[in-house]
């Protein structure tokens, strides 16, 4: 098939993925005073929302370490980090293969999330809750 006709067709190819972080967000309070850990950790959940899955992002251990963050306690600590700050938010909880298992479904707090019926998950805007965050004095 020829350039002009993949082009047409909308078939470019395997299109690439990118984390997007607002400027307005790396440059907030809430952001320059986390820890280097919980950085890395909103940079990888920022790579894994596609748009439509913002809601539904499932970080489990394997999605973790396939960035290079092993540590089971550092990913709870900087989880709790961000969800504190206003990056993140839990959406809904679902059942892994062992009972004693379940995984939690995230939504990014900088990017619309849309309705999922399957989870009675309602559709919602942007909240930018971590702009609303500021330090303990």
């Amino acid at each position: 098939m020829a350039i002009s006709r993949q082009r047409a067709k909308g078939r470019r190819g395997p299109s690439d993925r990118y984390a997007y972080l607002p400027r307005e967000m790396l440059q907030s309070v809430a952001y320059t005073t986390l820890s280097h850990a919980a950085r890395s950790y909103l940079c990888a959940l920022a790579a894994e929302c596609n748009g439509h899955n913002n809601g539904r992002i499932k970080f489990t251990r394997e999605v973790a370490k396939a960035y290079g963050l092993n540590s089971a306690g550092t990913r709870t600590k900087c989880l709790r980090e961000l969800r504190r700050r206003g990056f993140i938010c839990y959406t809904a909880k679902i059942d892994g293969p062992n009972p004693h298992r379940h995984c939690d479904l995230i939504r990014l707090t900088w990017h619309p999330m849309y309705e999922y019926l399957d989870w009675n998950i309602p559709d919602m805007d942007a909240t930018n809750d971590w702009a609303n965050w500021s330090p303990d004095i």
